[in-house]
């Protein structure tokens, strides 16, 4: 397997590790890890159902000390066009780094 795909493996590990901290948070992953979304979670309360796709927070080396280190990335062609003309939902990111921190 390739570097990046580990990472990327890792990286949805240590987001549902975090997502599953909550009790009231119900936490799915689509079987096969294939799939325009990697985890969906459902709160058993309210019953809000979010979807998330999870991407390595990569760094810049070299920045200037006006922009942002982080390499922001953008939800794939097939990701818009489902949240655009499918249904209107919200795919949101989350962002995992080399220290295991999670942002949302």
């Amino acid at each position: 397997m390739a570097l990046s795909n580990t990472r990327g493996v890792v990286a949805e590990l240590r987001a549902v590790a975090y997502l599953a901290n909550d009790p009231d948070i119900l936490t799915f992953l689509p079987t096969g890890g294939l799939g325009p979304i990697d985890i969906i979670t459902i709160n058993k309360k309210t019953g809000e159902h979010r979807y998330y796709d999870v991407k390595f927070a990569s760094m810049r080396k070299t920045v200037k000390k006006t922009h942002n280190p982080r390499i922001n990335r953008a939800l794939n062609s097939f990701q818009r066009s489902l949240a655009k003309n499918l249904r209107p939902i919200r795919i949101e990111i989350i962002y995992v780094d080399d220290n295991g921190r999670v942002t949302l």
